[in-house]
């Protein structure tokens, strides 16, 4: 029938062959992604159980009081730009919503400005995650920090939100314009 004269979608690439075919650049990028997930742990509060008088739980970490210089600042966002660059690259085809979440919230837990790029690629990373709560929350934080999201940006957000969003917990993360007008 019709199904038959579709021709078909060329079947994904294995991950070692999407390793194969990066540059050392991309590479070194996907191996800071990596890195990144496998041994950061910072933000995670520390797991303690049986608390009693003699063994009280830990303190917990202490914030940073002044915000970083601006080399520092500019250092942070490009490290944090390495990483998402790796993770939305289609070669690997890698795809995380808490990636983004976790870089985030190490760059403000360290006052750090974020730049309207970084801003960008954690737009991207999560609409390409399909988390399309993430994405918008993402969105609205780089216009109250005073930069401008790009066309093809907020095309990528709205054909997510369009499709039914897909978010992380388990529904779409935005209700329907007839919920919101109170239709549905």
């Amino acid at each position: 029938g019709a199904a038959a004269a579709a021709p078909a979608a060329p079947a994904p690439a294995a991950p070692a062959e999407g390793l194969a075919r990066l540059s050392r650049e991309e590479l070194a990028r996907h191996t800071a992604l990596l890195n990144f997930v496998a041994f950061r742990r910072d933000g995670l509060p520390r797991r303690s159980f049986l608390h009693d008088d003699a063994h009280p739980p830990p303190p917990p970490p202490p914030q940073p009081q002044a915000p970083p210089e601006a080399g520092e600042a500019a250092c942070a966002n490009a490290e944090a730009q390495a990483l998402l660059r790796g993770l939305v690259n289609d070669k690997v085809g890698l795809r995380s919503a808490e990636v983004p979440q976790r870089l985030f919230q190490q760059l403000s837990g360290s006052c750090t400005p974020v730049e309207a790029a970084t801003f960008s690629l954690l737009v991207e990373a999560s609409a390409r995650a399909r988390d399309l709560q993430s994405a918008s929350d993402f969105l609205m934080k780089m216009e109250s920090a005073g930069h401008c999201a790009g066309a093809e940006l907020l095309d990528m957000v709205m054909d997510l939100y369009a499709e039914g969003g897909g978010g992380q917990q388990g529904g779409s993360g935005v209700g329907s314009w007839a919920d919101a007008e109170g239709g549905g």
